[in-house]
């Protein structure tokens, strides 16, 4: 097939059909989607990692207060004994707590 040798400009260039623009318009949608599903699931993840790491501060320092009252009143249980006790002895708590007297 032979071309002819002056193609008019109008013919050279290229019309987008309806279901061209509409194709090309769900997937930049979908590419959106993916995107913003991405950037959610990231900043899910960090709250989820911050949330988590402030927990264990709380639960550290609320273990490091009740050791230390624990052993205070050990120390108090010890003192007010008429009779020392000896050494070592566990007592127990009605709590299911428990110090030991070394």
């Amino acid at each position: 097939m032979k071309y002819p040798e002056h193609i008019p400009p109008e013919q050279l260039t290229v019309h987008a059909s309806d279901d061209m623009l509409l194709f090309t318009a769900a997937l930049s949608i979908l590419i959106g989607l993916i995107l913003t599903l991405t950037v959610m699931a990231t900043l899910g993840a960090a709250m989820i990692y911050m949330t988590s790491s402030s927990s264990y501060g709380y639960l550290a320092s609320t273990s490091q207060q009740k050791a230390y009252y624990m052993a205070y009143s050990g120390l108090t249980y010890y003192d007010a004994q008429p009779v020392k006790p000896t050494l070592p002895q566990t007592y127990r708590l009605t709590n299911g707590d428990r110090f030991i007297l070394a």
